[in-house]
């Protein structure tokens, strides 16, 4: 099998005949959790042609799914304002044509794939381990303004969602969304929550997809509320890496990381709308 460029949570392969690719889990997190999180949204949006198919796996080792034409967004950045405004809306039609394939989760799905925890439990969960960041952190005060903005978030109608989407998990043809992949962190959460993950990667123009996303049904709220939203997308990628890591970030990683991911983002949807 040809080794494909590689990701931080799994080793890539390119089966011998070509017909797909294979992705075994590595030790960076549970393996065993990522395979499970992973074929739980192949199952739940099995329907979507934005997704590769699923052609077999191996009880919490890997899984094998058809290999995927075009390439990845990452490769093909820089794109110029104009591409990726364009680009922009794209994006969202195909994430609302992802999304609408299965709205709800029903138990069975929340119980063998994802521990059993809705989007109520998650945030409960997301709220405990910061409350733990707090403490080791020595009362931060970035970790407690994001520890009080998910607290603020209100419950909402599960939906299957994940935490990766950056441009090395999208994949374009002619210049058009494709396929996405990477859901070995893939969580139920809700449509406002998912809009917080999108919104807190700098590559998009905020504003933009804030509208779009609002347009489409995932943001219900106004400007000056959905900051608690990108907060909890930020949080939960930060406890995430720290988990899987076993090392906490630096004050100067976290404080910039915050200026770029949540701060800007905010201030540029805040201008544009």
């Amino acid at each position: 099998m040809k080794e494909l460029p590689q990701g931080r949570k799994s080793r890539i392969e390119v089966l011998s005949d070509g017909s797909g690719v294979r992705k075994t889990y590595n030790e960076n997190g549970s393996a065993a959790e990522k395979y499970r999180r992973e074929v739980g949204f192949y199952t739940h949006y099995a329907g979507s042609n934005l997704i590769p198919g699923l052609i077999g796996c191996a009880q919490d080792k890997h899984i094998t799914a058809e290999r995927i034409e075009g390439r990845r967004l990452a490769d093909l950045l820089p794109l110029t304002c104009e591409e990726m405004t364009s680009l922009a809306e794209d994006y969202i039609r195909k994430l609302a044509e992802l999304f609408a394939v299965s709205t709800g989760v029903d138990c069975r799905t929340r119980e063998t794939y994802y521990n059993g925890l809705g989007a109520e439990d998650n945030r409960a969960l997301l709220l405990e381990r910061l409350d733990r960041l707090i403490e080791l952190y020595d009362g931060n005060p970035i970790i407690a303004d994001l520890r009080g903005s998910v607290s603020r978030i209100q419950r909402d109608q599960g939906l299957l969602i994940k935490l990766d989407w950056n441009a090395e998990n999208v994949f374009l043809l002619d210049r058009r969304i494709h396929r996405f992949i990477a859901f070995e962190q893939a969580f139920i959460g809700s449509k406002a929550i998912l809009a917080g993950v999108l919104l807190h990667n700098p590559i998009w123009p905020a504003a933009r997809i804030f509208r779009g996303l609002k347009d489409g049904g995932f943001i219900k709220s106004g400007v000056r509320d959905f900051r608690k939203y990108i907060c909890y997308g930020f949080s939960a990628v930060l406890v995430d890496s720290i988990r899987r890591r076993g090392a906490f970030w630096e004050s100067e990683r976290l404080e910039s990381a915050i200026e770029r991911h949540v701060t800007a983002r905010y201030s540029e949807i805040a201008k544009g709308m």
